[in-house]
């Protein structure tokens, strides 16, 4: 690049394909088979072997795991479950297409994860309601892993199911072993993971459910692909009913489910970045680092706990100045994202709004969030530079 030319903005997130991704897309595209087959049940035994679960079902989302997770309930009307209004949308919307009410329990000072205390608070709002509470949905914040042995107690005393919103937490870890194993004394019935572009591991789209329960995995599999009971693949592989199989077509549809199965295509792409995640989440806990020592001295700036357990996935700064720091980063060229506005302040989520003054934590602490760019191809000029600009914006900011 010229000194004349302009410098180019740093992105949120910039997607990084490797030569190994393109080649591997390429071997499912020649191989005339595109949904659903070898190359996605390939990729869902290799990654439920790395979290060290012994079912993995792959799926069109990590919304659609989360969906599919709790259609394995059966919620009925008057059903609640508990979740973190820090979050996307995805995670509380899923309870309410199952038929159930989210109650929003607040989240922890430093970690911004909801806890087993502000879920007994939660839990004792949404019983003198009148709700039966049949869950809880934790999420690992930023990729931080949530005190799952809290909430499994917590979940035992009150026989609750867990289900985890994993969608940051690959690949994080928990009690020496990766979010998604499973726990002594664990009350998940299962965790589920995105893929989406901007994840630590991408398929563009895509999700992984995972569970240490084979009937949860056999029902999930079933309803992700219209509740049919064998799918296309299964159908057609010769190794299943053998070429002269005159009933090869035939299958039963058991109940009725969603079309949210996974595919060979991404699948290729994932298996690449499974092989590559060590490396890159290196990168990132570099990247981590590097921020933390360049703001550790700024007044007015929070910075993350922290964590070796996390994946990093997020880097997510607190700054009085939040709205004016991100008009100055942007002019500097330097794009951010906030994670997140409390779920109960959108307008779909109004009739769920919790008790005045119930999630004082996550009211305090969004307006105050911002999110630094982190992944694992940026460049240490482009590193530098995140550094000068946020710096710069703060020092003028005043703080």
């Amino acid at each position: 690049m010229s000194e004349d030319e302009p410098t180019p903005p740093i992105p949120f997130h910039r997607v990084d394909v490797s030569p190994a991704a393109r080649a591997a897309v390429d071997a499912v595209l020649r191989s005339g088979w595109l949904t659903a087959g070898p190359v996605t049940r390939a990729f869902e035994s290799e990654f439920g072997d790395r979290v060290g679960a012994s079912h993995a079902v792959a799926v069109s989302s990590g919304t659609a795991a989360l969906e599919l997770a709790l259609r394995t309930l059966d919620l009925r009307s008057g059903d609640a479950v508990i979740t973190t209004p820090f979050s996307f949308t995805a995670t509380a919307e899923v309870i309410v297409r199952c038929g159930a009410a989210p109650v929003f329990a607040d989240v922890d000072r430093v970690t911004l994860n909801m806890s087993a205390a502000t879920v007994e608070s939660a839990l004792r709002e949404a019983t003198s309601a009148g709700f039966r509470v049949v869950a809880l949905l934790p999420v690992h914040f930023a990729g931080v892993p949530c005190a799952m042995d809290e909430l499994d107690e917590l979940a035992r005393v009150h026989d609750l199911a867990i289900i985890e919103d994993a969608a940051h937490a690959f690949p994080s870890i928990f009690a020496g072993r990766p979010v998604g194993a499973p726990r002594r004394g664990g009350r998940s019935r299962a965790v589920c993971f995105s893929f989406y572009a901007n994840k630590p591991l991408s398929t563009g789209e895509g999700g992984m459910l995972v569970t240490d329960d084979a009937n949860v995995a056999q029902r999930v599999r079933r309803l992700s692909l219209h509740g049919i009971d064998r799918d296309a693949w299964s159908r057609h592989d010769e190794s299943t009913d053998g070429p002269a199989s005159p009933r090869s077509w035939d299958y039963e549809v058991t109940e009725i489910g969603t079309k949210s199965n996974f595919n060979d295509v991404a699948a290729a792409l994932g298996r690449v970045g499974l092989s590559l995640a060590d490396r890159d989440q290196a990168a990132r806990v570099r990247i981590a680092q590097r921020y933390h020592q360049a703001f550790a001295g700024l007044s007015g700036v929070e910075l993350p706990a922290w964590d070796d357990r996390s994946s990093h996935h997020l880097f997510v700064v607190r700054t009085d100045q939040r709205d004016n720091v991100v008009a100055q980063l942007s002019d500097l060229g330097v794009a951010t994202s906030v994670h997140y506005r409390p779920l109960s302040l959108h307008r779909a989520y109004h009739q769920w709004t919790p008790r005045p003054g119930s999630i004082p934590q996550a009211m305090t602490a969004w307006p105050r969030v911002l999110s630094l760019p982190i992944y694992p191809c940026m460049s240490l000029r482009e590193q530098d530079r995140v550094i000068d600009a946020f710096v710069t914006a703060c020092r003028t900011q005043g703080q």
